[in-house]
């Protein structure tokens, strides 16, 4: 077992408003052998991700070269449709969000944040290092 201290963020959605908080936990991490069909789906989930980081890059540069295009005819809270042989093919809009800082809710109103905060599981499955 490794035991490690980690400082955790939560974020929970209730009443349509997320609250966060960071907590310091003390984890005790359960090594698992895996098998050679677990071991077979690791090696290929690394070349998947690699591959879809250089999807991802590729689909970055090729809407930048798109988007100027839709942009230059957007007005706020309205929606472009670029269109190639009478067919829509994409589409940009523009919308204004509205978010909580939570950093200043919790410096002006602790108590609140408090009140509303919740603890919840989170599982994360997260790819490590590159095995020699």
């Amino acid at each position: 077992m490794i035991n490690t201290r980690t400082r955790v963020y939560v974020l929970t959605l209730k009443n349509r408003i997320y609250q966060g908080v960071f907590m310091n936990v003390s984890l005790e991490d359960q090594q698992v052998k895996l098998s050679r069909s677990a071991q077979n789906a690791m090696r290929e989930l690394r070349k998947l991700r690699a591959e879809l980081d250089d999807l991802k890059a590729r689909e970055k540069t090729l809407k930048a070269r798109i988007e100027p295009e839709l942009a230059a005819a957007l007005v706020l809270g309205a929606k472009v449709v670029a269109i190639v042989g009478g067919v829509p093919v994409a589409s940009l809009k523009s919308t204004v969000r509205q978010n909580v800082n939570l950093g200043l809710l919790r410096k002006r109103a602790p108590e609140i944040v408090a009140e509303c905060t919740t603890e919840t599981e989170v599982r994360t499955f997260t790819v490590l290092g590159d095995p020699a």
